[in-house]
């Protein structure tokens, strides 16, 4: 049966716009209290401009908290921007460390 609750349960789960429009939502609270999951969902809605204002720093920001508690996407994430100078100077010291990490933790090479 498709429901209205089971329609916002959906967009919050798969990160549609929905899913970051207040500080109230699910993803919001435990991504400030350090969930790193959290953490890099949340800084992909910063780098999409999912429902919040698109602010590459702030989605940099979480993608580092997330990272350095060893979340594999979000070391690629981290890793994607040092390389290429997106939300931060381009580094290229510090995209092979976070991609090393990255492959250490499950991502493909």
């Amino acid at each position: 049966m498709y429901t209205k609750a089971a329609a916002l349960v959906r967009r919050a789960l798969f990160l549609t716009p929905m899913c970051c429009a207040t500080a109230a939502h699910p993803r919001v609270r435990p991504a400030q209290q350090g969930q790193r999951s959290a953490q890099w969902k949340l800084g992909m809605c910063y780098e999409c401009g999912e429902a919040v204002e698109k602010d590459i720093q702030k989605a940099v920001h979480l993608y580092i908290q997330a990272a350095k508690q060893g979340h594999s996407r979000a070391q690629r994430h981290l890793s994607h921007c040092y390389r290429t100078g997106k939300g931060v100077p381009v580094d290229l010291a510090k995209a092979k460390k976070w991609r090393q990490r990255a492959i250490e933790n499950g991502e493909r090479p």
